[in-house]
Parts: C-alpha cells; sequence; structure tokens
C-alpha cells in the first residue's frame, strides 16, 4: 500500500526540485488499466489531475506497459475515470 501522505512530501520538497514538484502514482492493473494516485505541491493529495493522467497514460503506452487505448482510475474519497487512446 502506498503512503502518500509520506511519499508525496518527500517528492515534493525534494532537492531536485527547488521550486516543488506535482507527483503522479501509476499501478498498471492489466494492459488496458491503470490506476493513478495524485499529489499537487501546496495541496497534498488531490483527487483529479487531466493532465497528469493524460501524461500516465501516454508514458506506460510508450513504455509498452499498457494497449493503446487506456483507462486511468483516480483514487482518492472520489474515485473517477479518465479515458486516453493514442495512436504510435
Amino acid at each position: 500500500s502506498l503512503d502518500l501522505e509520506k511519499i508525496g512530501p518527500a517528492f515534493e520538497m525534494h532537492e531536485r526540485f527547488p521550486d516543488r514538484v506535482n507527483s503522479e502514482f501509476i499501478r498498471v492493473i492489466d494492459c488496458r488499466h491503470l490506476q493513478m494516485r495524485v499529489w499537487e505541491r501546496g495541496s497534498g493529495e488531490t483527487w483529479a489531475c487531466g493532465t497528469g493522467a493524460t501524461a500516465s497514460a501516454v508514458a506506460s503506452m510508450m513504455l509498452g506497459l499498457v494497449e493503446n487505448t487506456v483507462e486511468v482510475q483516480l483514487i482518492w474519497r472520489l474515485p473517477g475515470t479518465v479515458r486516453a487512446g493514442m495512436s504510435i
């Protein structure tokens, strides 16, 4: 289980990111499904990030972890789903 309350701030405040950073934490469920949690600088865990969901989907596609159409389930108190597709 991901301890986002501990890991999120460590990423946000790391010395390599002097202006702090937003982070997405991804789990590949299968070739068509990802789960994602978001840590946003200055806000903590958030329940939505369309840009992060899209970037996670594309990165997973480019790494060959998922097919060219994937659903990204955003996990938080109010889960939601984003569908993303790409032709390479």
